[in-house]
């Protein structure tokens, strides 16, 4: 499902313009982007939650040459999905 199907989906249940839909659609997602930049958890009942992990700096392998590469720490998104889901 694509974002242009969630705008559809949410304007018909919610008896609004698609271009609106959109809209509202956006701001949930800048809303999760601006809370996981600040380093919070972002829950959503009945839906699930999003958090940013630290992975440590480590060594990794290139699959082909076998070379020893240095892989340095990063931060990624990750999202639980709540019981319910």
């Amino acid at each position: 499902m694509t974002r242009s199907d969630l705008a559809t989906r949410l304007s018909l249940r919610m008896k609004i313009s698609k271009k609106e839909a959109d809209r509202y659609l956006l701001s949930f997602v800048d809303a999760v982007i601006t809370g996981l930049q600040k380093d919070k958890r972002v829950v959503v009942q009945g839906f699930g939650s999003f958090k940013v992990r630290e992975y440590e700096e480590r060594i990794g392998k290139k699959p082909i040459t076998s070379e020893l590469i240095k892989i340095p720490s990063r931060k990624k998104p990750v999202f639980h999905a709540s019981k319910e889901l």
